[in-house]
């Protein structure tokens, strides 16, 4: 007889975060290896009662609580397993996504004493550089989490070979899983016509202040490159912000690139990926830091599945992934005279290339759950 698992964090099901596509792709290699598996996430300004909520997120059962914003909501969520205590009496393993500290160790005291096993899913090391209340708490937590609880659990699942071996050192019981995506959803099927007129690069996501995904640096690189190679026609399409809201954080957009740059803003997440498969790469850059080298960019493998290579620097498990003109090219951003080499490269292939390599990713099972079924085993031995 299948156990039930509960999967529980700050989740915007069914599809609003980056979370949410990793932990369903999770619980679908659990339900594959027989467990019953029950989501518990949130909604903005969910009022019922917990169990009230039910519904079915992808044929699993889910409950919602109000995503924290007040104070209050956030105590409760932080050092609080009580509310949703009636939900843990009914399973019989835990997997807490990327959970806080206090709280964690409290559902790991309450499932030694009840006999029940927890889980961690750990896909970051947020390290915030601010010196506010907020970022030093938040560090605080973070690492008491990572350095203190989760080595303590039943085991952890892990988004990075970094992470895999720190707590290897702490914790036997640990598995890598990089995010996962289930080939036969038909939103990944790609029936769109890549357009030969030019070469279409796009962005997917939101650039934060200005440090993640390095978006002027991009398109910086793009302009010398059009500037010195005048004849290569390329359109670049960035989702996520608007070109205000670039303006407001990079302060500058090279006047010729007004003709190649278009800033669509917030889409839905089906019109994102329409706009990837269009495309011939979708780019995006890191540094390589605590957090770029701990997590692992969800933009890879749903780019991927979308059939569009990726142009990407080396950072976290990349290298591992992206076989270099294959799927992808890995971009060298030590200067911005060698991205621009490495960027030239990639847009500059022939047409046959392109086609090759949209073939190759749509070809690709290296990310859908079925991969990593023996993987999971591994903490989450076959209930059939």
């Amino acid at each position: 007889m299948g156990k039930t698992i509960l999967y529980v964090g700050n989740i915007l099901f069914p599809d609003g975060d980056a979370a949410s596509h990793r932990v369903i792709g999770n619980a679908k290699v659990l339900r594959k290896l027989g467990y019953h598996v029950i989501l518990l996430g949130c909604r903005e300004d969910e009022k019922r009662e917990l169990l009230e909520t039910r519904d079915n997120v992808m044929n699993f059962d889910c409950y919602f609580f109000s995503k924290p914003n007040t104070n209050k909501e956030w105590y409760k969520y932080l050092v609080s397993i009580n509310w949703y205590a009636s939900i843990l009496e009914s399973v019989d393993i835990v997997i807490a996504y990327n959970y806080p500290a206090i709280a964690l160790n409290k559902l790991r005291k309450y499932c030694k004493r009840t006999g029940k096993k927890v889980y961690a899913d750990c896909t970051e090391w947020f390290d915030p550089s601010g010196r506010s209340i907020w970022n030093m708490l938040k560090r605080m937590d973070t690492s008491i989490r990572m350095r203190k609880v989760q080595p303590k659990l039943d085991g952890i699942i892990v988004i990075s070979s970094f992470l895999q071996r720190y707590y290897e050192q702490r914790n036997t019981h640990v598995i890598c899983i990089p995010p996962l995506i289930d080939k036969s959803d038909k939103k990944w099927h790609n029936d769109e016509e890549v357009l030969n007129d030019m070469l279409r690069l796009a962005y997917v996501g939101n650039p934060g202040s200005g440090g993640k995904d390095k978006l002027d640096i991009i398109i910086n690189a793009i302009n010398e490159i059009l500037n010195k190679q005048p004849s290569l026609k390329v359109q670049f399409t960035i989702v996520g912000i608007t070109k205000e809201q670039y303006l407001e954080r990079f302060s500058f957009l090279p006047q010729k690139m007004d003709k190649v740059v278009f800033f669509m803003g917030r889409k839905s997440n089906m019109e994102a990926l329409d706009i990837i498969k269009k495309s011939n790469f979708s780019i995006f850059l890191r540094d390589k830091n605590l957090v770029t080298t701990a997590g692992f960019p969800t933009k890879f493998p749903e780019s991927i599945a979308c059939g569009t290579p990726v142009l990407t620097n080396d950072t976290s498990d990349i290298s591992r992934y992206l076989v270099n003109g294959k799927n992808g090219f890995l971009l060298d951003k030590t200067s911005a005279d060698s991205l621009c080499e490495s960027l030239y490269i990639a847009l500059s292939i022939d047409e046959n290339r392109k086609i090759n390599m949209k073939n190759y990713c749509l070809n690709d099972n290296t990310f859908d759950y079925h991969s990593f079924i023996m993987e999971f085993s591994k903490l989450f031995p076959s209930r059939l």
